[in-house]
C-alpha cells in the first residue's frame, strides 16, 4: 500500500547498509607503493563516508600522484651539491628541478582544495568562536582620523628609509590614500613634517648605495654573477629615485660652456638681412 502525504522524519533518514560506504576505500591498483601510503594516510584522517564517490576517489588518486612527484623531485634537489652550481648546465638543471617541484606542489594543493582537505574548509565561524574565546577583539577598520601620534610614527618610519606603501600595509597604520590626504590638507602642519621625513629617508637611501656596493657578492669563494647583477639593479634603482626626487642634489647636472680667445671674446649678434621680394605668379585673370 502506497503511503500518501508528507513523509515522516524517520523515513527520510538514510540507512547505512553493509557495503562500500561503511568502510574506508582501498588504494587503486595502478598506484605505486608510496602513493598507496599517501592514500591510506589521507583516508584515515577523514570520516569513513568522506570518499564515497568515484569522482572523489579519482581526485584523491591524482592528489597522491602529485604528492609523490613533488617528494621525488625534492629528494633530488636535496642531494644537489652547491659546488655543481659553478657549472652553467648544472644551474639550468637546478632551476628546472625547482620549477618542476613548484608545479607539482601547486597541483597537489589544487587537488587538496578540490577534495576540501585544506583548513579553509574546516575553519567555520562556529569553530572560530570556540577556538580562541579569550582572544581580545581587534577594532574594525583602520586609522583614518588624524592623530599626531600616528603621524609622528609614519614620519619616523619614512625617515628610516621605509616606503609609504610598506608602512600602509601595517594594520595599525592608515592607508596610503589617507596619509596623502593629510599632506594635501596640511593637517596641523603635517605637510612640512612629512616632507622633512621624506628628505631624511632619501638621504638614508643615498647612504645605502655605498653599503650595497661594498657588500660581498661571492659564492663559495668565487664572484657570483647573479649577486653582482642584483646589487647593480639595487644601486641603479636607488640612483634613479634620488635623481628624480632630489634633482638639485643628486640629479645629472648639465653645464654649457662657450670657450673662445681671451683677447677676442665671443660676441652674439643678431643681424637683419634684406631679402628681395618674390615675383608674383600670373593668375587666371592674366591669361588673356
Amino acid at each position: 500500500m502506497i503511503q500518501r502525504g508528507p513523509k515522516s522524519a524517520a523515513s527520510k533518514q538514510a540507512v547505512v547498509v553493509e557495503g562500500t560506504f561503511n568502510r574506508r576505500p582501498e588504494p587503486l591498483d595502478d598506484l605505486t607503493q608510496r602513493q598507496a601510503v599517501i592514500w591510506r594516510e589521507t583516508v584515515a584522517s577523514e570520516p569513513v563516508e568522506f570518499f564515497n564517490s568515484a569522482a572523489l576517489r579519482g581526485l584523491l588518486s591524482d592528489y597522491c600522484r602529485h604528492r609523490e612527484a613533488a617528494e621525488n623531485v625534492s629528494a633530488i634537489i636535496d642531494k644537489f651539491n652547491p659546488e655543481w652550481l659553478k657549472n652553467g648546465d648544472a644551474v639550468k638543471r637546478y632551476e628546472y628541478l625547482l620549477r618542476i617541484r613548484e608545479s607539482e606542489t601547486r597541483a597537489a594543493a589544487a587537488m587538496a582544495r578540490a577534495l576540501k582537505l585544506t583548513n579553509q574548509w574546516r575553519y567555520t565561524p562556529m569553530a572560530a568562536a570556540t577556538m580562541a574565546p579569550s582572544a581580545p577583539k581587534r577594532p574594525r577598520g583602520r586609522q583614518t582620523v588624524y592623530s599626531q601620534q600616528v603621524a609622528e610614527e609614519v614620519c619616523d618610519r619614512l625617515a628610516a628609509g621605509e616606503s609609504l606603501i610598506s608602512i600602509s600595509t601595517d594594520p595599525r597604520m592608515p592607508p596610503r590614500s589617507t596619509v596623502i590626504e593629510w599632506v594635501e590638507d596640511n593637517r596641523e602642519g603635517f605637510a612640512e613634517q612629512y616632507m622633512r621625513a621624506r628628505s631624511r629617508g632619501y638621504e638614508r637611501m643615498a647612504e645605502e648605495l655605498v653599503a650595497i656596493s661594498d657588500a660581498d657578492c661571492t659564492f663559495a669563494g668565487q664572484p657570483d654573477p647573479a649577486l653582482v647583477q642584483q646589487a647593480r639593479l639595487r644601486v641603479d634603482t636607488r640612483k634613479w629615485m634620488l635623481s628624480k626626487m632630489l634633482p638639485k642634489k643628486y640629479g645629472d647636472r648639465v653645464v654649457q660652456e662657450l670657450v673662445g680667445d681671451g683677447d677676442r671674446p665671443i660676441v652674439s649678434r643678431i643681424e637683419l638681412v634684406p631679402i628681395a621680394p618674390r615675383r608674383a605668379l600670373p593668375g587666371p585673370e592674366d591669361a588673356d
